[in-house]
């Protein structure tokens, strides 16, 4: 299996179809379930030594999983309801993917090692 990193992520995220609709609504059946799905099963794979990140970013991070937890559940609830699949459309400032993507962008895809405890450098 390979190693799942911050880029690795953000590059999934960045193949998804488009998904914007009018009046920056972010159409979340244009997705569907397994992607959405995908994403937050990748993120999970991300080491949590890569996540450094500031509390507000982190918890915008966790925020974004959550949300799409959410609208799976929903869906899948739906069905075995029998009701028809409910539209989902946050606007592009509180869509899920946008915010995972965003918080993993700037993200290393190395941490330091454990071992390191200062620069060196020789002239």
């Amino acid at each position: 299996m390979p190693r799942i990193v911050p880029s690795r992520v953000v590059a999934f995220v960045s193949r998804l179809p488009k998904y914007e609709g009018q009046n920056k609504l972010m159409l979340m059946n244009r997705l569907g379930a397994a992607a959405l799905s995908s994403n937050v099963s990748l993120l999970d794979q991300v080491p949590d030594e890569l996540l450094t990140m500031d509390l507000d970013s982190y918890m915008s991070l966790v925020q974004g999983k959550e949300q799409i937890k959410d609208i799976v559940a929903t869906w899948h609830d739906n069905r075995i309801a029998g009701q028809p699949l409910q539209r989902i459309e946050p606007h592009i400032s509180q869509d899920p993917v946008t915010i995972i993507r965003d918080a993993l962008a700037q993200r290393p895809d190395e941490a330091p090692s454990p071992s390191t405890t200062e620069l060196s450098f020789h002239l």
